[in-house]
């Protein structure tokens, strides 16, 4: 079984589309967890009426105080009772086979964490404006070598689908910091799983104002240099690294948290030592990325001015 968890908060404008897409999966053995983090619109009716048009398929749990987005997913995670666990946002659209394609894949062999898709990107009506949300410029994430995860996401929590046994030896999701896609892919590499991608997008992510995540750039405040090395730097000193048995992700990911605390103090040596040993290693295991290596190079000279 495929446990669908539905985060959900405020959502009834664009809630209904993302259920029937859902529910008219052709992959039939699900469960639809909805989760909603004290909706203060219609969500909860919305929800309720298609409980009641499927109500051996939904169920509904209504949280007693406001969790944001990551700690509701796991709330969702924690109560799934299928072998495999979909990410679903409250706003997108489901191609009918998506569960179908990701669950041939995911069962084709073991030690997969998670798989996942390409997406289409579209605007607030669902109409298409990007083919590909990876687009042919990135590195996906395959196999048991991603160690690029260390400075890039490439994979989005609603076109996962991941082996509950691994999501829940992950848990708990970081209060702040990485989202849960993110958080995961770097728990599959710390824990030494591998995973696998669909060069096809199975869903359309609607792109508006609201997003969470994947906002359209021209809609975002851009923080100072300060915040954003701070926010990076808290995002990393949150993971769980007790759970880590990759050492060499270990490594690289400890010298990116000394690099930014060198930045943050300022310290122009150390943050250049951690800096090269940093980007040594990332080349050591056949990731580097001369674009990000330039940007932090520019983060720790602009630092010493913060």
């Amino acid at each position: 079984m495929i446990s669908v968890v539905l985060a959900t908060y405020n959502g009834e404008k664009y809630l209904p589309m993302q259920l029937e897409s859902i529910v008219h999966q052709t992959y039939k053995n699900i469960e639809i967890i909805c989760v909603d983090d004290l909706s203060e619109d219609s969500t909860i009716e919305i929800l309720r009426h298609f409980q009641r048009q499927h109500p051996h398929l939904i169920s509904i749990h209504i949280g007693e105080r406001n969790l944001g987005s990551r700690k509701n997913f796991e709330r969702g995670c924690r109560l799934a009772k299928g072998k495999y666990i979909a990410f679903s946002d409250q706003d997108d659209w489901w191609r009918p086979d998506k569960l179908e394609i990701l669950h041939r894949l995911i069962t084709s062999r073991s030690n997969l964490a998670f798989v996942y898709s390409d997406a289409a990107i579209t605007n607030e009506s669902l109409n298409i404006t990007e083919e590909s949300f990876l687009g042919s410029i990135h590195r996906p994430f395959e196999g048991a070598n991603f160690y690029n995860v260390a400075y890039e996401n490439m994979v989005m929590g609603c076109t996962m689908l991941a082996a509950t046994d691994f999501v829940k030896r992950a848990l708990p999701f970081p209060e702040k910091g990485y989202h849960h896609d993110y958080y995961l892919a770097i728990m599959a590499k710390a824990m030494n799983y591998e995973v696998d991608y669909i060069n096809e997008p199975l869903i359309k992510y609607r792109r508006h104002a609201a997003n969470i995540v994947g906002r359209d750039r021209s809609l975002k405040v851009r923080s100072n240099y300060k915040a954003r090395t701070e926010r990076r730097y808290q995002e990393v000193s949150l993971l769980d690294f007790p759970k880590f048995t990759d050492q060499k992700l270990l490594r690289i990911l400890r010298g990116k948290l000394e690099m930014l605390d060198s930045i943050l103090h300022k310290n122009l040596i150390n943050a250049l030592r951690y800096y090269w040993a940093y980007y040594r290693d990332l080349k050591e295991a056949g990731v580097m990325n001369r674009k990000v290596m330039r940007s932090d190079l520019r983060l720790i000279f602009r630092g010493m001015f913060f």
